[in-house]
C-alpha cells in the first residue's frame, strides 16, 4: 500500500506509434505539480418546454471533451531526452556515452504522448489517470540566482481514462536537477552577469480540430508561427545592451547548463525587443532584456538546443 497523499504520485510518458492510441508509459520523471484533466462539456437545449422553468433531464446531454492541462518538472541532466523531442522535434543524435542530441523546431505534426499522472487517495490505492494524444502546445524554462531551473509544459492532448493499469515506474539513475551555479551567459559572444533567465515556446498549435461524429478533438496541429523568445534579467553595468535594442540588431544568446558530466546549452539568433532601465529607488538598477528568436535563412538559425547526457536516443 502507498502513501494516502502527493508523496505516492508518479508520471510517466510514452511515445505512441499512432497519435491517440494509448501507451504504456516507458520515461517517468520527477513531478513538481500538474493540471491535467478532461472536461466533460455539456450541451443544454434552449427548447421552451411548457410548463417547466427548470431543465428537465431530457434537455441536456455530453458536449465535446477537452484534454488540457500543465506540468511542472525542474530541469533534469538526463532523462527529459524524449520530452524535449515533443517540444521541439525529433533530436539528431551522435556519440556514444555520453550522447550529443541536437535540436531544432521541427514539425510535430506526427508525434504523440501518452501521460499517466498517478495520483494517490486516502486509502493508499495510487489511481492512474492516463492521458492520450497529447502534444506540448507550449514550454517554459526559468532559472533564477540560488534556484533550481525550472521546465513548465502546457499540454492538450484527445483522449482521457481511469481503466489502464498504472505502469511501474522506474527514473533513470544519477538524476540531478540543473541549479543556478550550473549556468552561464553569453550574449554576442561575451560572458553576461545574468540574475534571472526564461525562454518560452509557443509552438503554434491549432487546438480546436472538432468534427460532427466525435467528442473528441483530432490531434492539434500547427497552424501559426511558433514563437520562441524569453527574457534576461541584469544589472545595469553599461549602454551596451540599451544599444542593441535601439540599433535593432541581431545576436547570439547561450544559455548553458553545465554539471561537469551533463550539459543542456540552447543557441539562440535574438533580437531584444525592450531593455529601458529606470529608477525605482537607491537600489542598484536592474534591466530586464526581453528578447524574440529570429531565423536567419531558417528555422534552425533561430533556436538550438544541445543535449550532452548519458540518454542513449529520443
Amino acid at each position: 500500500m502507498a502513501y494516502r497523499s502527493g508523496l505516492a504520485a508518479q508520471f510517466g510518458i510514452g511515445e505512441e506509434t499512432t497519435v491517440g492510441t494509448g501507451v504504456t508509459p516507458t520515461v517517468f520523471l520527477d513531478l513538481l505539480d500538474e493540471s491535467m484533466q478532461a472536461e466533460y462539456q455539456r450541451l443544454e437545449s434552449a427548447g421552451i418546454r411548457t410548463g417547466r422553468s427548470v431543465i428537465d433531464s431530457e434537455a441536456w446531454n455530453g458536449g465535446p471533451i477537452v484534454v488540457s492541462g500543465s506540468l511542472g518538472l525542474e530541469l533534469k541532466n538526463r532523462g527529459q531526452t524524449k520530452l524535449w523531442k515533443h517540444i521541439l522535434g525529433a533530436p539528431t543524435t551522435t556519440g556514444s556515452g555520453p550522447y550529443t542530441h541536437t535540436y531544432t523546431p521541427k514539425d510535430l505534426s506526427a508525434l504523440g504522448l501518452t501521460v499517466q499522472v498517478g495520483r494517490p487517495d486516502v486509502s493508499g490505492t495510487v489511481r492512474p489517470f492516463t492521458y492520450a494524444g497529447v502534444k506540448v502546445a507550449s514550454a517554459a524554462l526559468a532559472c533564477s540566482a540560488g534556484e533550481i531551473a525550472t521546465l513548465g509544459l502546457d499540454l492538450v492532448g484527445m483522449s482521457e481514462t481511469t481503466g489502464t493499469s498504472l505502469a511501474s515506474a522506474s527514473l533513470p539513475a544519477d538524476l540531478k536537477p540543473f541549479k543556478f551555479n550550473h549556468g552561464s551567459v553569453t550574449v554576442a559572444g561575451s560572458a553576461v552577469s545574468v540574475k534571472a533567465a526564461e525562454i518560452n515556446i509557443d509552438n503554434g498549435l491549432n487546438t480546436g480540430r472538432l468534427f460532427l461524429g466525435s467528442q473528441t478533438y483530432a490531434p492539434a496541429l500547427q497552424s501559426a508561427m511558433r514563437t520562441i523568445g524569453g527574457s534576461l534579467t541584469v544589472e545595469f553595468e553599461s549602454l551596451t545592451e540599451y544599444g542593441r535594442y535601439t540599433a535593432g540588431n541581431e545576436f547570439a544568446i547561450v544559455l548553458e547548463f553545465d554539471n561537469g558530466t551533463d550539459s543542456a546549452t540552447f543557441t539562440m539568433n535574438a533580437r531584444y525587443d525592450g531593455v529601458t532601465q529606470n529608477v525605482g529607488g537607491l537600489d542598484i538598477l536592474e534591466q530586464t532584456l526581453p528578447f524574440k528568436c529570429i531565423g536567419d535563412g531558417s528555422d534552425a538559425d533561430a533556436f538550438e538546443l544541445v543535449l550532452v547526457n548519458s540518454d542513449s536516443a529520443a
